[in-house]
C-alpha cells in the first residue's frame, strides 16, 4: 500500500509527476479504454507520495494531450481501490487494496518533454529493406 498517500485519505490533492508512458486497459465490455503511467508523484511541497500510479485518461486528462517525457501536474481525489492480480498459470486470483488518485481535474502539462530531433536516415548495407538510398547529383 502506498503509505505516503494514507494521510490525505478522501481528500483532494495537487500532484506533479512526469509521465512514464501511455497504455491500456480492458473496460467493461472488452473495449480497450488508455490510461497513464506517472511517477514518481510528488506533492506541493516536493516530498515523493508514490512511485508511480495509474490513472484513467477522461476526458480531462486528455484534453492536455500528454505524452511521455512531459511533466503533468492535477487534482485528484485520493481513494482506495482494490487491485485484482491474475495467475496466467493458476486459476486462483489475488486481490489487493490500494490508494490511488481518482476524479482527477485541474490538469496541466508544466513542461513539455524536449523534441525528438530526426536523423540522418540509415543508408548503405545497414539500411531497411525497399528503402531508396539517396543519390547525389
Amino acid at each position: 500500500m502506498r503509505e505516503a498517500l494514507q494521510p490525505y485519505l478522501g481528500q483532494r490533492i495537487r500532484v506533479t509527476a512526469p509521465v512514464q508512458r501511455l497504455g491500456t486497459r480492458i473496460g467493461w465490455t472488452g473495449v480497450k479504454l488508455p490510461t497513464l503511467l506517472v511517477g514518481p508523484v510528488l506533492d506541493a511541497d516536493g516530498a515523493t507520495l508514490a512511485d508511480h500510479l495509474w490513472l484513467h485518461v477522461g476526458r480531462r486528462i486528455a484534453a492536455v494531450a500528454p505524452q511521455p517525457g512531459d511533466m503533468l501536474t492535477l487534482t485528484g481525489r485520493v481513494k482506495p481501490y482494490t487491485r485484482r492480480r491474475r495467475q496466467y498459470h493458476g486459476t486462483t486470483l489475488s486481490y489487493e487494496s490500494d490508494l490511488g488518485l481518482a476524479y482527477p481535474a485541474r490538469c496541466a502539462v508544466v513542461a513539455r518533454a524536449p523534441e525528438v530531433v530526426p536523423t540522418a536516415p540509415i543508408t548503405g548495407e545497414y539500411a531497411a529493406p525497399n528503402t531508396p538510398t539517396p543519390t547525389t547529383p
